[in-house]
């Protein structure tokens, strides 16, 4: 990928991001002035456990999918994009019956409870989504118009039906509304521009799931840890909810503005041209991920507190000691999704992401709850910051192998 596509290819996926981005800010300040700080916590906690639930629906297809997308040629991806979506379909229901399960014992039975099952259904809903496929094409154009666009707009209708009303539930059937038309015109567009081809049989759909099992793994497993503090800490802690809902909103904007860092990383490594130029640029990418991991660990840790305040009108203050650790796992999530998704993958090495996310999440979630039960919203956010570094151990690892092997291969040379 020459650096003009490259360059070109990224401020695609960060437009998408700037879009999502800045109706998700919009509108926390809205919901909490309209609807008031617990309403909009409960909200947050049913989309944490659907993110979760949307993980499991998705089936690792935002892993391994890219890569399969754009090494297949054209009489090809429309059959991939099937097998996912029928894999994935069967998924949907129970997994959509889990996360309302956990909705109602996270949030019990109120007046917003209506809305907290639409929100959390929302996201369970999107894990059938096409976005990875447009990344694995290289349009982010595609990306924009037919995913991220529809959704932004659904909450923008969604903005204006609780400002006119002031029903929260009118905002999230407005989101769901959203997901729902994004679904559908990224599916009509794959199937117009990809026949499918030959017809699918279970055959395939097993084999491709065996085929890519550790990455489903990993997402499932990642994503259980990763959404899972909020969860616990309705569940365990006691008190703090509405701080760490506000801190894991902020946690989310900004995770969401490094997707595109991630998701150009996928399409830059696996297209060098020799085993040398990937490793060379696998090189690159954890260099990159190092440093923008530490910004992030900083602009996180400084800004969230102020963000928190001035997004909740003053009614939540997030604690600097949770913003520095939420700063830090975010830093290394991101690194850790660098080297696993970009680099990891083109060196077939998957069973690693597989084994970081499962020690992660045992981990993790285990000192989750003992966290949350002694130590509050503090301990929970340790807790995960804990789980991160774990993680991130486990996958650089095999990394540094590969560069550690080249290395030593060229100083051989060089002495010959």
């Amino acid at each position: 990928m020459k650096a003009p596509h490259l360059v070109k290819s990224g401020s695609g996926y960060f437009l998408s991001v700037a879009i999502s981005a800045l109706v998700g800010v919009v509108s926390v300040p809205v919901v909490i002035q309209v609807a008031g700080a617990a309403a909009w916590s409960a909200l947050a906690v049913a989309q944490a456990a659907g993110a979760i639930a949307a993980t499991v629906v998705a089936f690792g297809w935002p892993v391994i999918g890219p890569a399969a997308v754009a090494a297949a040629p054209d009489s090809e991806r429309g059959r991939i994009f099937l097998i996912s979506l029928i894999s994935r379909a069967v998924i949907l229901v129970p997994a959509a019956a889990v996360a309302i399960a956990v909705i109602l014992v996270s949030v019990g039975w109120s007046p917003t409870t209506a809305a907290a099952l639409v929100a959390g259904l929302t996201p369970v809903v999107g894990g059938l989504t096409a976005s990875w496929f447009f990344v694995g094409e290289s349009r982010p154009s595609k990306l924009n118009s037919l995913d991220v666009l529809p959704r932004a707009g659904g909450t923008v209708i969604g903005i204006a039906l609780i400002l006119a009303t002031s029903n929260i539930l009118l905002f999230v059937i407005g989101q769901l509304a959203g997901q729902l038309g994004a679904l559908a015109l990224s599916w009509m567009s794959i199937r117009r521009r990809y026949p499918r081809g030959e017809r699918v049989v279970v055959r395939d759909i097993t084999g491709t799931v065996a085929a890519g099992g550790a990455g489903f793994w990993n997402a499932i497993l990642t994503s259980l840890y990763q959404n899972s503090p909020l969860v616990v800490v309705t569940n365990f802690a006691g008190s703090g909810v509405e701080t760490y809902a506000m801190a894991d909103r902020l946690f989310r904007i900004a995770a969401l503005a490094l997707a595109p860092v991630t998701q150009v990383a996928q399409g830059y490594v696996p297209a060098a041209k020799s085993h040398d130029e990937l490793l060379s640029r696998i090189r690159r990418t954890i260099g990159v991920g190092a440093g923008l991991g530490v910004a992030t660990l900083i602009g996180f840790g400084l800004l969230a507190p102020v963000l928190g305040t001035l997004l909740s009108h003053g009614a939540i203050e997030v604690p600097y000691g949770i913003s520095f650790s939420l700063g830090g796992a975010m830093g290394m999530a991101l690194m850790s999704s660098l080297v696993g998704r970009a680099c990891l993958v083109p060196l077939k090495k998957t069973a690693t992401l597989a084994l970081a996310a499962t020690v992660a999440s045992i981990v993790g979630l285990s000192g989750m709850v003992a966290g949350g039960i002694a130590f509050g919203v503090g301990g929970v956010a340790s807790a995960y910051l804990l789980a991160e570094v774990i993680a991130f151990t486990i996958t650089i690892w095999p990394a540094i192998g590969a560069l550690r092997g080249v290395g030593k291969r060229s100083r051989i040379e060089g002495n010959s």
